[in-house]
């Protein structure tokens, strides 16, 4: 009876060893494909103040071009309103901002999310206009993890352009990394079981 117990204990030790294996695995194979979205791109064209300068309170878009894209963003070179690029014009109001979708590229391959306005600058003399956005770089490719990212307008003289950042921030713990911690614990509990049970 005691041999019994004794290949029932071990057996069932091994269906938790390989339990905890197993979401180890899983749990690393989720975390090697979750992957930021790097890169930056320049946006040209019809970019369009409501007012003079320093009276501007909002932005709309005209015929804009994507230009100079690096990393995962240089797919977008040569992208054109009207075709593969869409834009919002925006208020610079925080609570205006706040959840609109920006820009989009390929039907949301990209979408930027704006979640506020860091800032607005605005001046005279010389002629010039900031204004930054924060949010969030968005992708339907499920290899990549939403991103924190900045959108920027700048006007100097007469010429207003756009600009984009993406990746190179720290990102939130995906539930991958919570599966990896609970198979650690699986398997220090089996050991320490294995350990007691030949004492």
């Amino acid at each position: 009876m005691q041999f019994l117990i004794h290949i029932y204990d071990e057996a069932l030790n091994m269906r938790l060893f390989q339990s905890a294996i197993a979401l180890l695995l899983l749990s690393l194979a989720t975390v090697a494909n979750a992957a930021t979205i790097n890169g930056s791109i320049d946006f040209t064209g019809e970019i369009i103040l409501n007012a003079s300068i320093p009276d501007a309170v909002s932005v709309s878009f005209g015929a804009v071009e994507a230009n100079y894209g690096n990393d995962d963003l240089k797919v977008m070179n040569g992208a054109k309103t009207g075709s593969s690029l869409t834009f919002q014009g925006f208020k610079f109001d925080p609570d205006e901002v706040s959840g609109k979708t920006i820009w989009s590229f390929n039907s949301g391959q990209f979408s930027f999310n704006a979640d506020e306005v860091e800032s607005v600058t605005q001046n005279k003399d010389p002629n010039y206009l900031v204004v930054v956005l924060s949010g969030t770089l968005s992708s339907t490719d499920t290899l990549y993890e939403t991103t924190p990212a900045y959108f920027t307008i700048t006007t100097q003289g007469t010429r207003t352009t756009a600009s984009f950042s993406a990746g190179a921030t720290s990102v939130p713990l995906p539930a991958a990394g919570w599966l990896f911690g609970s198979a650690m614990l699986g398997l220090a509990g089996i050991a320490k079981r294995r350990k007691t049970a030949r004492a």
